[in-house]
């Protein structure tokens, strides 16, 4: 079958995927948005507002209306690019969501990176090591990442290196295109935190995959031809095992762009998880919706991505098959 046609064929599937998945979170998020306690009117109206006032806005809001009314209102808003204003200053969600979204980007793709920096070399290692001393070692670290509390873990961090030693500060943010040798510098001790337990869950996904791996036939022809452990590892072995790694690198990431709430909350990082806890607590319900359809949009992305890395990674999976 003709590549071009296969390939239109997977994007069109993926299209429609993509569209009943977006349709199926979207009645999610607005049910959870109904469910949550206080008056959406009465946080628009103001909380001194009459009551007068307050059905004056629940009507120009739509609120006494049959709840799939509004939820088909919303969604044709959501349409035309609008996610609607934001009860407490005002502002469109989609400039809300704007200005947040860069924080919560960059502190997930520098995480991520540190992760696989960290987890490659630690999985490899251990894998190698199965069954001796280093090995153990190495499990024993990667299961004691997993074990670490993540809020725990970033104090322990600001206490020493920021309170402590003083090589950083404790929190904040500047934005990368205002200064990017303070962005870096308020971005270390974040990155690390996250990358750090995310880098343990990866670690053991490449140990298991190595070890699977170095198991087949064809690893077994190459050490019989004499080649070194070193190009087995770099030419056989690596390249055959990084499907699975890539699979939980991608989870990982479409789990950190939906936001980093205790990173962000710890280090005072202005990004999406952020936004979520504020706009709960502030019962700024529209803004919710808007952030969590955008974290829904992302994680769709970065599954299509994964899916075409798959087909790089091996020429065996086809668009065809990465469709499925």
């Amino acid at each position: 079958m003709n590549r071009g046609r296969v390939a239109w064929r997977w994007l069109l599937r993926r299209l429609g995927a993509t569209v009943l998945t977006l349709l199926i979170v979207s009645v999610i998020v607005f049910a959870f948005t109904q469910a949550l306690p206080g008056d959406p009117a009465l946080v628009h109206a103001g909380a001194d507002a009459s009551p007068e006032r307050v059905e004056q806005v629940r009507e120009e809001l739509g609120l006494d209306r049959p709840l799939p009314v509004q939820y088909l209102s919303y969604i044709g808003d959501v349409v035309t690019g609008d996610f609607g204003v934001s009860a407490r200053d005002g502002r469109p969600v989609l400039d809300l969501i704007a200005e947040r979204l860069p924080a919560t980007l960059e502190l997930a793709i520098l995480s991520l990176l540190v992760a696989v920096l960290i987890a490659v070399p630690a999985g490899i290692f251990a894998a190698k090591g199965s069954g001796r001393l280093s090995g153990v070692l190495t499990s024993a670290l990667t299961l004691t990442g997993l074990s670490v509390p993540a809020f725990w873990f970033a104090i322990m961090l600001i206490y020493v290196f920021a309170v402590q030693l003083q090589w950083f500060n404790a929190g904040g943010y500047v934005p990368l295109t205002v200064d990017w040798q303070a962005n870096l510098a308020l971005m270390a001790l974040p990155v690390v935190a996250t990358g750090f337990r995310r880098s343990a869950e990866i670690a053991r996904f490449v140990r298991s995959a190595v070890l699977d791996v170095s198991t087949a036939d064809y690893v077994r022809v190459a050490e019989a031809k004499g080649l070194t452990g070193r190009r087995i590892m770099r030419r056989h072995i690596l390249p055959n095992s990084m499907i699975p790694v890539v699979t939980v690198t991608g989870l990982q990431m479409a789990e950190m762009l939906g936001g980093l709430v205790l990173t962000e909350t710890v280090f005072g990082i202005p990004g999406i998880g952020r936004l979520i806890v504020d706009s709960i607590f502030a019962r700024d319900f529209v803004v919710v919706q808007g952030c969590l359809l955008t974290a829904a949009v992302l994680v769709v992305v970065v599954n299509t991505l994964v899916d075409l890395l798959y087909t790089r990674l091996d020429p065996r999976i086809t668009l065809e098959a990465a469709g499925v």
